[in-house]
């Protein structure tokens, strides 16, 4: 009887150590994608906060300035922020160009959500985000408006006597083909900070 010696590996033990190979390769760049993937998101989100804790704040100076200059007239003064009352009102402010003591609302394209559409433009070595599409900006993927709900109005109608209002802050964008938004409300009261 003759016996055979043969070398190398049969098909099945080669296919089998590809498997095993493969298994250990997928398995840590899934977890790594995965992790990019969150990062990404997590960026996003902190952008959209900022952007909407900003507009929050210039709101409240605008506020403050109007009571500094006028104080029967805590929602209005160059500009009248109770005509922001509604979802449909597309009030935002150029938050880096506009003062809170002379403010003027600004101009915006809007998107689906009837939100104004910001732009990254240039100042100096940084880029900003404003609504205003004329200073050499280009376009990015978020959109911010605000509204002002008067509360506890004395007299019907007018919100100039209402005591307090809550402003509201969206800011939305689109990752791949998921809407994001973040909502930011605060309650202002008709007196200084």
């Amino acid at each position: 009887m003759k016996i055979l010696h043969t070398k190398g590996f049969t098909i099945l033990e080669t296919l089998v150590a590809i498997s095993i190979l493969l298994i250990s390769i997928v398995g840590p760049l899934t977890v790594a994608e995965k992790g990019l993937v969150a990062a990404t998101t997590a960026q996003d989100q902190m952008t959209a906060t900022y952007l909407a804790e900003d507009l929050l704040e210039f709101v409240r100076d605008v506020r403050d300035n109007f009571i500094v200059a006028n104080n029967s007239s805590w929602l209005a003064g160059s500009i009248d922020l109770s005509s922001c009352n509604t979802v449909n009102s597309k009030c935002d402010f150029d938050t880096k160009v506009q003062s809170p003591s002379a403010p003027a609302f600004a101009t915006c394209s809007v998107t689906a959500l009837n939100l104004c559409t910001l732009f990254s433009a240039p100042s100096g070595s940084i880029n900003y985000y404003t609504p205003d599409s004329t200073l050499g900006a280009t376009s990015t993927r978020f959109s911010r408006s605000f509204t002002i709900t008067p509360l506890n109005e004395s007299v019907a109608g007018n919100a100039q006597t209402a005591a307090s209002a809550v402003i509201t802050v969206t800011v939305a964008w689109k990752t791949g083909g998921i809407d994001n938004q973040v909502v930011l409300q605060d309650v202002i009261f008709n007196t200084l900070r």
